[in-house]
């Protein structure tokens, strides 16, 4: 995988997963994500930043306050919940 697709990949998780403010985090959509993307979670298509963002929010409300996702070894993405 290229440095740039890794380094967007790298900031999806770091500026749209961990985010937990919703303005930033629609920010960062806005500068990763196409206008027309699509998220898939399950059966569920999610299209567009503020439908993007949104998920996201959702996501993050079902994990623990502390919960961050981290890098941990080239290629790999872990979850953790830091205190």
């Amino acid at each position: 995988m290229s440095d740039k697709v890794t380094d967007l990949m790298l900031r999806n998780l770091q500026e749209v997963f961990n985010e937990r403010d919703a303005a930033r985090r629609i920010g960062a959509v806005k500068l990763i994500y196409a206008k027309e993307a699509e998220f898939f979670e399950g059966d569920e298509r999610i299209k567009g930043h503020d439908a993007i963002s949104a998920k996201v929010g959702t996501l993050q409300a079902s994990f623990p306050p502390t919960l961050r996702f981290l890098l941990r070894a080239r290629r790999r993405a872990t979850m953790i919940s830091v205190a």
